[in-house]
């Protein structure tokens, strides 16, 4: 079963045992007894054999009530976990795992976090010019390369919007460097995307633009929804900010953006180039903003501090 009560079952099992080989052996005497004769040889016996009756019902009872009680300590277990594996059985493998082994996985958590939010430009004309079936097996080509990288720098997809991925690290497994794995997967996201390019341009069809947005906070993570349908997600104030910040891409000429959070936690390794303070639609003050270059040495891609994905970059006019 998998289960036991520690120091409870050897005990009692032990001990009826016990009071069972001493029964037989009373008994055996009480046999011997009565073949041999002796009245008060008989009368003594048969008096330890009640008192060993005795021993052995209680002795019995107590083992009955134990495994009892046992029994429905697992009982009770096996429901939660089958209730959990239900549970835990709906979400994508991704969030499934870390949270199959969590008794309050329904609950929901702060942590810290890092989100990406990657969307596709101008998808609406682009999608205009496919066919249905064209345009399931684009979307699928696409976010099955995006989906690798994203599994492969630590995070998990949150979910699908449209043409648009929201990926998070550092939930539901906390991981201390959920910053460095985001900003690693946002790169190596921009240099999948040209190899992307460079197959369709093979064939004649129009390359893909993308924008990508990064941001560092404290979200509450767990399962929403009903019984009947429900999601492992995160919200809060870091999640919007990320979708208000993606929109700046459009509007600065930018591809990879950031907030001060992020980079902050990861100028160390990567370059950046400061935007300014840009106000962002639903937040009172302004947000500070950094175009990400690419890693701080360069790299045989010729990624690296030397402005390998800047462009220039007006300062928006209004919020995003």
């Amino acid at each position: 079963m998998g289960a036991e009560v520690p120091g409870l079952t050897p005990r009692y099992l032990r001990l009826a045992s016990k009071a069972f080989l001493l029964l037989l052996a009373l008994l055996s005497c009480v046999a011997l007894a009565r073949a041999l004769g002796g009245a008060r040889l008989r009368f003594a016996i048969e008096s330890a054999l009640r008192s060993a009756t005795q021993l052995w019902v209680l002795s019995a009872a107590l083992l009955i009530g134990a495994m009892t009680w046992m029994f429905e300590a697992l009982a009770e277990r096996s429901a939660e976990s089958a209730r959990m594996r239900k549970l835990v059985g709906r979400l994508s493998p991704s969030f499934a795992e870390p949270a199959a082994g969590e008794r309050d996985a329904a609950k929901a958590k702060a942590c810290e976090i890092t989100a990406l939010l990657a969307d596709i430009r101008d998808f609406t004309s682009f999608a205009e010019a496919l066919k249905p079936e064209e345009l399931l097996a684009f979307l699928n080509d696409y976010f099955s390369r995006m989906v690798e990288i994203v599994a492969r720098n630590g995070g998990v997809v949150d979910k699908f919007m449209g043409d648009g991925l929201l990926a998070i690290f550092g939930a539901p497994k906390p991981v201390a460097d959920h910053a460095m794995r985001a900003v690693a997967c946002a790169l190596e996201m921009h240099f999948c995307l040209g190899r992307f390019n460079a197959e369709r341009a093979r064939t004649g069809l129009a390359p893909v633009r993308f924008g990508v947005a990064l941001n560092t906070g404290t979200v509450l993570a767990g399962l929403v929804g009903s019984a009947e349908r429900f999601e492992y997600t995160v919200v809060g104030d870091t999640i919007n900010t990320v979708s208000r910040l993606e929109g700046l891409n459009t509007k600065l000429g930018t591809e990879l953006l950031a907030t001060e959070a992020t980079y902050r936690l990861t100028q160390s390794l990567f370059a950046y180039r400061a935007i300014g303070r840009v106000c962002v639609r639903g937040r009172r003050s302004p947000v500070n903003v950094y175009q990400l270059l690419g890693p701080a040495t360069p790299t045989p891609d010729g990624a690296g501090g030397n402005d390998s994905l800047a462009k220039p970059s007006p300062r928006p006019s209004e919020p995003a």
